[in-house]
């Protein structure tokens, strides 16, 4: 659905060619949001889906199909345009280690195959100043990939805790600045910050939200 702020009303935009629940998504440089993955009817059943949408003509589009086969993955713009994809789930119980870059231009996406990890659901990827891609969660451990080539990770600072990407939030808020907030089942309130541009950086507790 399209929802117009000016009238409050929403026109259906169904893409026809797989159900885009349980996807990632971001914003491409033109405009377009690409959605990667989905689900064939049940949970942790991915799909290799590349959906395109133009908010201009209203209209879907079919990508090139990723290789691995993805439920809850993370879609994240790079700063050279480029849209990497990372975690989700196969029907086999299965789940990608391997990122994939998408090239908008050329409609092709290149496997990172030198950049194998093992992920949550819904991994808190941000695009740092420096072009390099944090991962803040939900785990515990965090890392750094360098998205370029065939991809690298490096270790980053630990969180201290661990939660699920179904519980739990996280933001940029400042280039280079992320909180996470919330997570756990019963949830809690628990609100943690790092600046990724500081000489040493480290996670800290902040004061929590009002309410879990």
């Amino acid at each position: 659905r399209v929802w117009d702020p000016a009238t409050g009303l929403f026109t259906l935009t169904p893409a026809t060619f797989g159900d885009l629940h349980c996807a990632g998504q971001s914003i491409l440089a033109d405009g377009r949001v690409i959605v990667v993955g989905g689900v064939l009817g049940a949970p942790h059943d991915g799909t290799n889906i590349t959906a395109l949408f133009d908010p201009v003509s209203q209209t879907w589009t079919r990508g090139q199909d990723m290789t691995d086969l993805r439920w809850y993955a993370t879609s994240t713009t790079l700063a050279d345009g480029r849209v990497l994809a990372t975690s989700g789930d196969a029907p086999d119980g299965t789940r990608s280690e391997i990122p994939e870059v998408y090239d908008p231009v050329t409609d092709t996406w290149t496997r990172l195959t030198t950049a194998q990890r093992s992920q949550g659901l819904y991994p808190f990827m941000f695009v740092l100043p420096d072009g390099r891609v944090y991962e803040a969660g939900s785990k515990s451990a965090t890392a750094y990939l360098e998205p370029s080539g065939t991809g690298s990770w490096t270790d980053g600072p630990s969180a201290g805790f661990s939660t699920s990407g179904y519980s739990e939030s996280a933001v940029m808020y400042r280039p280079g600045r992320i909180m996470r907030a919330g997570g756990g089942d019963p949830a809690v309130a628990r609100t943690t910050v790092i600046d990724l541009t500081a000489a040493s950086p480290a996670w800290r507790t902040v004061a929590p939200m009002q309410f879990a």
